[in-house]
């Protein structure tokens, strides 16, 4: 299985598509902020740069107590936004895609696209474990309307499968009843979703167009 842009981990293991404009999800942030009890500060950067990675780039691990949001525009309606805490962790998925969909208000797509090494790990312990996922969340005016995960549940019971909401138009669903509970929602079943239905072309490097303006959020 191929995961997305290996090079750019972690921050493209979990994070948001919105649909709006870098500029109106800032002011997101600002309203979300202005709701928000105590001192809450952003530095707002614009910048552009020649392509993802060097985008990308800008987010600095260094910055332990800190979280970092990066708006990326695309060739399309779509805004992505890669997320950064503490110097490592990447996104929220619980809470950032809808957060942003309400308080900019716009759809949102929030991802997580994780390996799993669990039978690796047992075998070579110097392999880093990590649980496998992949999981989907459309959101509307801050409320999860369509969600799909399939992930191994990391407590000795193997995978697991959940869905919530309808299905969208272009969703294929011929998989779900697959044997292989891993098998339901593939990696390449998240991408052809994201292509059919959005227009998000995820693996396309060339679709984030970083040299249009980005804008980098540092919560101070």
């Amino acid at each position: 299985m191929t995961y997305f842009l290996p090079h750019l981990e972690p921050v493209t293991k979990e994070f948001t598509f919105v649909r709006a404009k870098p500029t109106d999800i800032a002011h997101g942030f600002s309203q979300f902020a202005s709701q928000t009890r105590g001192t809450s500060v952003w530095r707002t950067t614009h910048f552009k740069a020649a392509n993802l990675e060097s985008a990308v780039s800008r987010l600095d691990r260094s910055r332990r107590s800190q979280a970092e949001y990066l708006l990326v525009p695309t060739d399309s309606e779509w805004t992505a936004l890669f997320e950064l805490h503490c110097g490592w962790n990447g996104g929220d998925i619980n809470t950032t895609p809808a957060r942003i969909s309400y308080f900019t208000p716009a759809d949102a797509i929030g991802l997580i696209m994780a390996r799993d090494t669990e039978r690796a790990h047992r075998s070579d312990p110097t392999i880093e474990l990590q649980y496998g996922s992949i999981r989907f969340d459309f959101v509307r005016n801050g409320e999860v309307i369509r969600h799909v995960q399939a992930m191994n549940s990391a407590s000795g019971g193997g995978w697991e499968f959940h869905t919530f909401g309808e299905p969208l138009p272009k969703e294929n669903l011929s998989n779900f009843s697959n044997r292989e509970i891993a098998d339901r929602f593939t990696f390449d079943n998240l991408v052809e979703l994201l292509s059919s239905q959005f227009g998000i072309q995820l693996l396309d490097e060339s679709f984030y167009k970083p040299q249009l303006g980005c804008i980098l959020l540092i919560h101070v």
